[in-house]
């Protein structure tokens, strides 16, 4: 997964939660809302490192920690399911008509 496509994915996470996930905080939604995108990422071929890097985490062990807690969540809530597959729809859509991200 190429920068671009990380940017793709996180302008589309940032347009769903209406949130900046980029931020400092440790806030339950922040929190959930960067494990998705650490999943999705992680799902669609993207490296830990560059994961992190792009959360601007330490290292690829936070992105490891990030994706086994949604997959947690995934099986026990069925909301993050639906979030999931939400996310996932609007980033193909988007990547299939070419829209760039601008977030």
């Amino acid at each position: 997964m190429e920068l671009s496509e990380l940017r793709l994915l996180y302008c589309v996470m940032v347009d769903y939660y209406g949130m900046n996930f980029r931020s400092k905080s440790r806030k339950r939604p922040v929190a959930d809302g960067k494990s998705m995108f650490a999943y999705i990422a992680r799902k669609r071929g993207a490296m830990l490192m560059d994961i992190a890097q792009y959360m601007g985490w330490r290292d690829h062990s936070t992105a490891i920690f990030a994706v086994r807690k949604m997959e947690d969540l995934m099986s026990i809530y069925p909301v993050f399911k639906k979030q999931y597959n939400d996310i996932v729809d609007e980033y193909e859509f988007r990547q299939a008509v070419g829209l760039f991200a601008e977030c």
